[in-house]
């Protein structure tokens, strides 16, 4: 294990190079702690869809320590079960963190407040790099995709509660001869017959 965490470190340390840790398997949350506990920020590739299109798959994300409380719209990294999950918090109940992946439709079920392990801070892939704090840190063209990228983020949620509604729905049957019956559409006027 320690021979692993060393490897990790300097892949870690390798990110920029293309390396990278990725965020999967059972391991990489205490590979994460380690780094955190010596650098103070871990960068790791992302895995997986969930968070897109805020975090694509692949793209490198730098985490820091938790050392304020956490707060709705922050993107964390989690202890999931053993298993790494990167999503933003919905709201927090006590004790309870509520979270949901920006590219999905239901939220998560509540994980404990003790098991968020760090708060993603930017993102970096093809784009450029973005924060995921709302920081001028980063200049005014990451702090332009962060807001646009919130605001297609807002739309797309209501885009999607709008279908979930319409799905829901009962829906009467549908006459596709209805035209015919009532003798609106006669035979010599239908382009099909020609």
């Amino acid at each position: 294990m320690i021979a692993e965490a060393g490897q990790a470190a300097a892949d870690v340390n390798g990110a920029k190079a293309g390396i990278g840790l990725k965020l999967t398997g059972p391991g990489v949350l205490e590979v994460v702690r380690e780094v955190m506990a010596i650098a103070g920020t871990v960068r790791a590739r992302a895995a997986g869809g969930s968070m897109w299109p805020t975090i694509r798959d692949g793209s490198v994300v730098t985490l820091i320590p938790l050392e304020t409380k956490v707060q709705p719209g922050q993107v964390v990294l989690m202890d999931w079960g053993g298993l790494p999950v990167l999503h933003r918090v919905l709201k927090i109940d006590r004790d309870l963190v509520h979270t949901i992946g920006d590219a999905c439709v239901d939220p998560d079920l509540p994980t404990q407040l003790a098991d968020v392990v760090a708060l993603a801070t930017t993102v970096s892939d093809d784009r450029g790099v973005i924060t995921l704090t709302g920081s001028w840190r980063h200049g005014i063209r990451s702090l332009t995709l962060y807001i646009s990228g919130r605001w297609r983020l807002a739309l797309a949620r209501r885009w999607r509660r709008l279908r979930r509604l319409y799905d829901t729905q009962p829906r009467r049957p549908v006459k596709h001869d209805t035209w015919k019956s009532e003798g609106r559409l006669d035979d010599a006027s239908s382009p099909r017959t020609r």
